[in-house]
């Protein structure tokens, strides 16, 4: 498996389209919690298995391409207008702060 199109929507849906552009999922991100399931970004990678999705709600949640279950809640953000700023902590990877 090599990839194709990843996407999500308003409504809190995740679809996703093989290299001929034929849709072969579609996922809803309902149950996993969040203010706001607002999909705003949306980050896959194909050879992992993984997507990482960014909610309006600041909420990101990683999930397995293959059925679309939850692999984990990474944060649970503030919100209130989004998120206006992101910055890693520049000597570890595993800690960021936001700003809104």
């Amino acid at each position: 498996f090599t990839g194709g199109l990843c996407a999500g929507t308003s409504d809190g849906r995740l679809h996703m389209w093989n290299e001929k552009l034929e849709l072969w999922a579609s996922y809803s991100i309902l149950s996993y919690g969040g203010l706001n399931q607002c999909i705003n970004s949306v980050c896959w990678d194909p050879p992992s298995r993984r997507i990482l999705v960014g909610l309006e709600s600041c909420d990101l949640v990683e999930l397995n391409d293959v059925d679309g279950s939850m692999i984990g809640k990474i944060t649970s953000g503030h919100y209130f207008s989004g998120v206006c700023g992101l910055a890693a902590h520049p000597l570890t990877n595993d800690e960021v702060v936001t700003v809104g």
